[in-house]
């Protein structure tokens, strides 16, 4: 699961969030509460522009989401 997180971590770095943020939501399935789940959620929050949420169907967009479909 490390590894996961890892990877998320350097493909950041590299920029590339989308495919890091896979990474982390994967380890954070296998390791929840694992060493680096704090961090994950975090890099996830910042990511999505606030707290991670265990839901990984596709972000409703701001019209959706304020009823204006």
């Amino acid at each position: 699961a490390d590894a996961y997180f890892n990877c998320g971590m350097a493909l950041e770095s590299d920029g590339d969030p989308h495919t890091a943020r896979w990474h982390w939501k994967k380890y954070l399935e296998l390791e929840p509460t694992g060493t680096y789940a704090q961090i994950a959620r975090a890099h996830l929050a910042e990511a999505a522009g606030g707290p991670y949420v265990r839901d990984h169907r596709a972000p409703r967009t701001r019209r959706a989401a304020k009823g204006n479909v």
